[in-house]
């Protein structure tokens, strides 16, 4: 397992590759090979700031806005990870703001996300 440091510039979009002969593709293409391979798995260090204003806190609640549960949502939206889950060095409580809060997590990576 390979482990990275992200940081925002490494979240944007990586620039589209050109696209290879068809030929290639299809040599290449999972179908082909009988099996799917699996994105890599990653563990990512996020280094985030947030205004707290809005949530109930850091830890996820069943029926609360909260950021842990806000910033997964939308990580496993995004790495198309449905049982993702993320980790905090510390909590905070509602209605408190964060500089540097530390977060990590480990999952499947598609290749556009690597370097």
């Amino acid at each position: 397992m390979s482990e990275w440091t992200a940081s925002s510039a490494a979240l944007a979009p990586a620039p589209p590759s050109v696209p290879a002969e068809p030929a290639l593709l299809a040599a290449a293409s999972p179908a082909s090979a009988g099996a799917v391979p699996s994105a890599p798995e990653v563990t990512w260090h996020l280094r985030v700031a947030y205004d707290g204003g809005a949530y109930a806190g850091w830890q996820v609640q069943p029926t609360l806005k909260t950021v842990q549960g806000e910033l997964r949502t939308r990580l496993r939206l995004m790495l198309r990870c449905p049982e993702l889950k993320i980790y905090g060095c510390s909590r905070t409580d509602a209605g408190v703001h964060a500089l540097d809060q530390q977060v990590s997590f480990t999952a499947p990576t598609p290749v556009e996300f690597t370097p």
